[in-house]
């Protein structure tokens, strides 16, 4: 099994970014999406990749975006390589990404299974957040 530095310095050299040089400073965002129905993820992703996911890639800070679908369940996960955790607060709480997050959400119909914890794009239970050591 995998520590959690040597994961996290395998993500970083994938993204061919020096693990030693961004010590400290790399901030990942893992988010799990294990707790969405099946009926509710497809209108879920297609609301955010409309307009919020291709405007954060554009985001100051962020070293890689990516997303993966679990190989036999319908569960999704994303991981957010940021430079710094400030570069990533500052997209994700900055007042144009709010909006247009707020939007996103508008388009996601209520009772299908998406519950409060996925509708914030940056501090709720399924994000979890990780520090290069």
């Amino acid at each position: 099994m995998l520590s959690k530095r040597d994961f996290l310095a395998s993500l970083v050299a994938l993204y061919g970014q020096s693990a030693t040089a961004q010590t400290g400073q790399v901030f990942l965002q893992l988010t799990l999406f294990d707790r969405i129905p099946e009926k509710g993820l497809k209108p879920y992703f297609e609301a955010i990749d409309r307009e919020y996911i291709p405007e954060m890639k554009k985001a100051p800070g962020l070293i890689s975006y990516q997303r993966f679908r679990h190989y036999d369940l319908p569960e999704k996960a994303s991981i957010e390589l940021w430079k710094t955790e400030q570069a990533a607060k500052a997209w994700h709480e900055g007042e144009r990404a709010l909006r247009i997050w707020q939007a996103a959400m508008k388009n996601v119909p209520q009772g299908i299974g998406v519950g409060a914890e996925y509708r914030q794009p940056m501090h709720s239970m399924v994000h979890r957040h990780y520090f290069l050591e």
